[in-house]
């Protein structure tokens, strides 16, 4: 007789009641609302450092460029600046989508991206050179500037 009882209670000992399944759904349910808040918080933060490393390489680039040449004027929009060899320009352009870019162009037609997924920015010249205000597609707001050794000017 005591065999049949083990039997009954290991029988017992091999599954889940119907609280531990409604208790485990409800737990189930509670991660699946709040993993995509938590998800979309954490790859909004992953893809404003990557703007933020992506403009620091942007403005030392930017910094490299400018390091051999005479700054000319700065405008809203658009900085000269001009080395011995070439006169170029740094501005803002915008596509028909909305996407902006800083880019430098030279007398002939061609140039080169240094910021894009912008949606504005404004130069402005200080005595070292000149900063400017990046406005991003992410509405962040970005600071920075350029100097430009006395001797070159």
């Amino acid at each position: 007789m005591p065999k049949r009882v083990d039997q009954h209670i290991s029988s017992r000992l091999k599954g889940f009641t119907l609280i531990e399944v409604v208790v485990s759904l409800i737990l189930l349910a509670a991660v699946m609302l709040l993993w995509r808040p938590v998800l979309l918080h954490v790859t909004r933060f992953t893809l404003q450092d990557h703007v933020l490393i992506t403009s620091l390489q942007a403005e030392h680039d930017l910094q490299m460029f400018v390091r051999d040449k005479k700054l000319r004027s700065v405008a809203l929009m658009s900085v000269r600046v001009r080395s011995p060899e070439k006169a170029y320009t740094i501005n803002f352009y915008q596509t028909k989508h909305f996407r902006g870019m800083v880019r430098v162009m030279g007398s002939e037609n061609g140039h080169m991206p240094l910021f894009t997924h912008l949606t504005g920015v404004n130069f402005s010249k200080v005595a070292q050179g000149f900063r400017y205000r990046l406005y991003l597609t992410t509405s962040q707001k970005i600071d920075g500037g350029v100097q430009i050794d006395e001797d070159t000017r």
